[in-house]
């Protein structure tokens, strides 16, 4: 039986589908077995909505959009090292990220200072 892990449709819940990876692990942490879990948002959604012969899985002649991470895509501590649409990597970096990394040199210089003056 195919079926789809999807958010309701409202303008909230499309920015919630981020979350997606981790409903799948929910539902899989309740006995959905894994591989149906992944499968329900990439391959049974595309072939719901009629686009499996150009999205779902990574096959040759489809889109490739794809990622790479440091464990289980399903397990919410796992983080995202590297993202592909179309082919094409994307950067990760993003204003917070830039300001993150801005403000830990920052007050990393900060502490050294202090450091060096005792």
């Amino acid at each position: 039986m195919r079926f789809a892990i999807a958010r309701g449709g409202s303008t909230f819940d499309a920015a919630m589908e981020r979350s997606l990876p981790y409903e799948a692990g929910t539902a899989a942490a309740y006995g959905l077995p894994r591989a149906e879990a992944l499968k329900a948002i990439t391959l049974y959604p595309a072939q719901i909505l009629g686009v499996a012969d150009k999205l779902g899985s990574l096959e040759v002649g489809k889109l490739a959009n794809f990622f790479v991470s440091d464990g289980d895509p399903l397990d919410i501590r796992t983080n995202v090292e590297r993202i592909y649409i179309g082919g094409r990597e994307l950067p990760l970096e993003d204003k917070q990220t830039r300001l993150n990394k801005k403000y830990e040199q920052k007050y990393q210089q900060l502490d050294a200072g202090k450091k060096a003056a005792k």
